[in-house]
């Protein structure tokens, strides 16, 4: 019962009372009278406690229900204010009604944005894009729409990227009376996405390269075959053809120099492939060979300093240091132009690392960006195909320096002679 009930029972209570004591006044002698609107008041008397009660009793519950309502509405309160998306309420014209501390460090402000239009934290080249689909979902009556574009902090000059969900608040009319904004930042998932598209286009152009390079190779290996050793055959083919005539002798000596010749190139050629040395052997024997040769070759002197290299690695990673450092020591050949160079390898368990450090006339390093690598780029594809790091240093007249680090793959207990 209620205390709208409550004073119309009191009222009709009255009513009665009255009634009962003008007719009583005609009828009853006064005594009768008097017991009946005694008895009657006991009646209402108990109602009135009874009511009473009850109303006592649906205070209780309203202080119940109030504590509860006030501990859900804190309950969201704590989970709107520190949410970790920007969450925001607008009207329906983006007016900014409500947001919590995210969306505040979202806009990089410190005081309350209550009152502003959420647009003006809207990157201005996406403004027209944020104004199209705010118009679009109300006139179309949608219940959510999600879309990505650019906010714009304060006092920041790079915009940041951010997905958001808008939602629609209806009336009890079921009319659109504000909305609900959830800001999320995604700037670093943009950049690893970015990372990830120009990693794999990097790849689609390794493989590319490597195509390039395989059919670079064999035009070489066809050319070596056709000039040097096709022309010595030929050579000798004449000479023995001509052995029984005048002058054999002679011929025979020259067929002779031209068969070593012939040997030398063949063994030059099958050592430019691959020493055969590097597999039976190891990395350090190889490359102290291939210091003498290359010394002897181009009169550049190799200054060779190492630690950790007694012990045999997996043969991809000899395989990639052999080619970084044959590749880096034909670079020092053609463009340096010095009389030596330096080579350090540094080996642990984790990572071998591998200096090479020449004085000569260096280069701009933005010719790498316009496609003047230098014959780097090979030295590059090896370096992250093997999953390491390359830091290259140069500057015109001051020499260039590379710095590699490659992740050791194993290494066993046997001993590099």
């Amino acid at each position: 019962m209620n205390f709208d009930q409550f004073f119309e029972q009191a009222s009709e209570a009255q009513a009665r009372v009255l009634k009962l004591q003008e007719e009583t006044n005609r009828l009853v002698p006064p005594e009768k009278l008097l017991d009946q609107a005694f008895e009657e008041l006991l009646n209402y008397t108990a109602e009135l406690q009874a009511t009473q009660e009850e109303l006592h009793q649906q205070a209780e519950e309203l202080t119940v229900t109030h504590e509860v309502v006030e501990q859900e509405r804190q309950r969201y309160h704590d989970l709107f204010e520190f949410a970790p998306d920007g969450y925001v309420v607008t009207d329906i014209y983006g007016k900014i009604e409500e947001a919590n501390q995210a969306a505040h460090s979202l806009f990089n402000v410190s005081r309350s944005v209550k009152g502003s239009l959420l647009i003006l934290f809207v990157f201005h080249e996406d403004r027209y894009l944020f104004r199209q689909h705010l118009i679009r979902l109300i006139q179309q009556g949608l219940t959510a729409k999600t879309l990505e574009l650019r906010l714009q902090p304060r006092n920041y000059t790079a915009p940041i990227f951010a997905s958001v969900r808008i939602g629609i608040v209806r009336n009890k009319q079921g009319a659109v009376s504000g909305l609900r904004w959830l800001l999320r930042d995604v700037t670093e998932q943009k950049r690893l996405e970015n990372e990830l598209r120009a990693e794999r286009a990097q790849l689609k152009q390794l493989s590319q390269r490597l195509v390039e390079v395989q059919e670079a190779e064999r035009r070489s290996i066809a050319c070596e075959l056709h000039d040097e050793l096709g022309q010595s055959l030929t050579g000798l083919k004449y000479m023995l053809e001509e052995s029984g005539t005048e002058g054999a002798a002679d011929r025979a000596g020259a067929s002779l120099e031209m068969v070593k010749g012939l040997i030398e190139n063949v063994r030059n050629l099958s050592l430019n492939l691959r020493p055969t040395m590097l597999d039976d052997m190891g990395l350090l024997p190889t490359l102290i060979w291939h210091f003498d040769r290359f010394t002897e070759q181009t009169r550049i002197k190799v200054r060779f300093t190492h630690q950790g290299l007694g012990k045999r690695f997996g043969p991809q990673l000899e395989t990639a240091v052999y080619r970084i450092v044959q590749e880096a020591l034909t670079n020092v050949a053609r463009y340096a132009q010095v009389q030596e160079v330096s080579v350090s390898i540094n080996a642990d368990e984790r990572y071998l690392r591998l200096h090479i450090e020449d004085q000569g006339v260096g280069f701009d390093l933005n010719g790498i960006n316009r496609g003047t690598s230098n014959g780097l780029t090979g030295i590059r594809e090896r370096v992250l195909l093997s999953g390491g790091h390359l830091n290259l240093q140069s500057m015109v007249g001051l020499g260039t320096t590379l710095l590699i680090e490659l992740p050791v793959e194993c290494i066993n207990s046997e001993t590099a002679s």
